[in-house]
């Protein structure tokens, strides 16, 4: 990172350390690479050799523990001051508007729900089962005289076809004996 002071120069969070001449309730650090608002800005690393190379990503693991431990601090310093304002912000918003909805409902609107759903389950239910039974058996007898109209007019066609073609047999009999 960039140093906050100094943008020449480099900041690295390995050097980050808790600042242990700090007093009261919230923890100091030193090197946190941080800016007075609280913002890091990246600045590109550039390794002259291997061997820097190496020893930097070594050192990752030092980086990212002293992270972890600043996180760690202040989760301890933070949290219950948070846990107590999420949780008035919880009852106030939240909990306390749905304890007034539950206040205000009694039981006294079930019954007629309920017989408004039997009613519709049972009785109409089952009218509107048989009208479609009844549909479906319309639709069957329908059908039914279609496919006797088109067997009647396939039959019909058929035998006309067949008539024609024994008139054109018998007709080129005919041709054929008068021919000799």
């Amino acid at each position: 990172f960039e140093d906050p002071d100094n943008s020449l120069l480099e900041c690295d969070p390995k050097n980050m350390a808790e600042d242990s001449t700090s007093s009261g309730t919230k923890t100091e650090w030193t090197n946190t690479c941080q800016s007075s608002d609280g913002s890091l800005k990246i600045k590109e690393k550039s390794c002259a050799t291997l061997d820097e190379f190496v020893i930097y990503i070594q050192d990752f693991g030092a980086r990212i523990q002293n992270t972890l431990n600043r996180i760690d601090v202040a989760v301890e310093e933070a949290g219950p001051a948070m846990t107590n304002t999420i949780r008035t912000s919880v009852n106030t918003t939240i909990l306390a508007p749905m304890q007034e909805i539950v206040d205000g409902v009694t039981c006294g609107f079930m019954a007629s729900f309920y017989r408004e759903v039997v009613d519709g389950l049972c009785y109409q239910g089952v009218v509107g089962f048989a009208r479609i039974g009844n549909s479906y058996q319309w639709c069957g007898g329908l059908a039914l005289v279609m496919i006797l109209i088109s067997y009647a007019v396939w039959r019909r066609t058929v035998d006309n076809l067949n008539a024609a073609a024994k008139a054109r047999k018998a007709g080129e009999g005919k041709g054929e004996q008068e021919a000799e």
